[in-house]
């Protein structure tokens, strides 16, 4: 007896799904989380205070009939860092896959 294979674009699906990414205002991030947007992920970007970038990526969410939830943090601070994801869970939010693209003094911590 064979089982029913699904297509991989069901299995590994984005639709519906809450992403949370840091450095989702950077090059790599940004462009991760509209293509996330665009296969009908939900995107909430944990950014720097004051990042000027932030608006460009709310700008292009909002193009495509997405919106951002954003929240600010010190990624450098762990205790901030879990400040953040409690705001975030009091909030309401449950994410379903986090990433992260984050560059620190020049070099990349992770992608």
């Amino acid at each position: 007896m064979s089982a029913t294979k699904l297509p991989v674009g069901e299995l590994f699906s984005p639709q519906g799904k809450t992403v949370i990414c840091t450095g989702a205002t950077g090059g790599i991030g940004q462009e991760m989380c509209i293509t996330l947007a665009e296969a009908g992920a939900e995107i909430v970007s944990i950014q720097v205070p004051d990042d000027p970038y932030a608006p460009v990526l709310s700008h292009r969410l909002e193009n495509l009939g997405r919106s951002l939830r954003a929240f600010e943090c010190d990624l450098r601070d762990a205790s901030a860092m879990r400040q953040t994801f409690q705001a975030i869970w009091d909030a309401g939010i449950v994410p379903d896959v986090t990433g992260t693209s984050v560059v620190v003094d020049g070099g990349m911590l992770g992608a």
